[in-house]
């Protein structure tokens, strides 16, 4: 690089020693990304309380329905 400047990282030895260290954090072989600590458990129970919350839509919109057929 130009003059040794490693831009948010700094300049010279210390700029680049900055720029591997994040450069090796974010290209760890064999680990896919997760997108955070929580791995993945956070977007299957999001996706789990849709599954739920469309079902109790339904099982409440089949309940009104059965009842508007006693009442009318």
């Amino acid at each position: 690089m130009k003059d040794w400047d490693f831009g948010f990282y700094g300049k010279g030895a210390w700029g680049y020693a900055h720029y591997k260290q994040a450069f090796d954090r974010t290209q760890k072989p064999g680990k896919p990304q997760t997108g955070g600590p929580g791995g993945g458990l956070g977007c299957l129970l999001c996706g789990l309380g849709v599954v739920l919350a469309v079902a109790g839509l339904a099982w409440f919109a089949w309940l009104l329905d059965g009842l508007g057929a006693l009442l009318g």
